[in-house]
């Protein structure tokens, strides 16, 4: 008989909520925690219009000094460099780890809506196109190959 020892669930939800703006909200829940990362950012820029964390369930009271931090990251754009300010602003000793992961759990979910709306509509070799222009080396699937990008 094989019992869980631990289990955390994320939920990453992303949607239009005018022609301008998209918000996606992330929720973590563990045994420990209960936190959620909410960002509201404009559709074509990706610039972060709002932010905002709320923790419901954590182990120590302290916890709670790092939520009014991640205000500094209004106005940030979720782009190439995100992460390295996403850590200095959230990260590190006076931080907290959950709330970083959340914030780029959040931002890749973003990420994903952004270039789902970028390239509706478009043919097939459009599309892959646009997305190899922005996932270029991001990941195997995107690996920029010697003398082009066929996958096998």
């Amino acid at each position: 008989m094989s019992r869980d020892l631990f289990k955390r669930i994320k939920t990453i939800r992303v949607k239009l909520i005018n022609e301008n703006r998209i918000k996606a909200q992330t929720k973590m829940v563990d045994p420990h925690h209960r936190i959620k990362v909410i960002i509201i950012v404009d559709k074509s820029s990706l610039e972060i219009l709002d932010i905002e964390a709320k923790m419901m369930k954590i182990p120590y009271q302290i916890c709670l000094k790092t939520i009014p931090k991640i205000k500094r990251l209004k106005g940030a754009r979720i782009q190439e460099g995100f992460y390295k300010r996403v850590k200095e602003v959230i990260g590190g000793r006076e931080g907290c780890i959950h709330l970083v992961d959340l914030i780029m759990d959040t931002a890749r979910g973003i990420f994903q809506m952004a270039l789902k709306i970028m390239t509706s509509g478009m043919k097939k070799e459009e599309q892959k196109k646009i997305l190899m222009e922005k996932l270029k080396n991001s990941c195997l699937g995107y690996k920029e190959e010697e003398g082009g990008n066929e996958k096998e």
